[in-house]
């Protein structure tokens, strides 16, 4: 798992429904993001702020996205190569 420190505003990433099971992962991440050096695509979002997000789907977690986007945001991911 790895923990990331997001800034306000867009983040720069596609997410997607996970095909085979619940829960939501990193479909694309925009070059200029900047998280584009810390996240890969495939990764699964576990956690948004301290709060489990595992078993969510993309739209939930676009909520929950969207209403701290003036706010620095903390994502725990458990990254594709685990």
């Amino acid at each position: 798992m790895k923990t990331v420190l997001v800034p306000p505003g867009k983040l720069g990433i596609v997410i997607a429904n996970q095909k085979y099971s619940l829960g939501t992962v990193i479909s694309s991440v925009h070059p200029s993001s900047a998280l584009s050096e810390l996240i890969l695509p495939g990764d699964r979002i576990l956690e948004i702020d301290e709060e489990d997000v595992s078993q969510l789907k993309m739209t939930e977690i676009s909520k929950i996205i969207s209403r701290k986007y003036e706010f620095e945001k903390e994502l725990v991911l458990l990254a594709t190569q685990e």
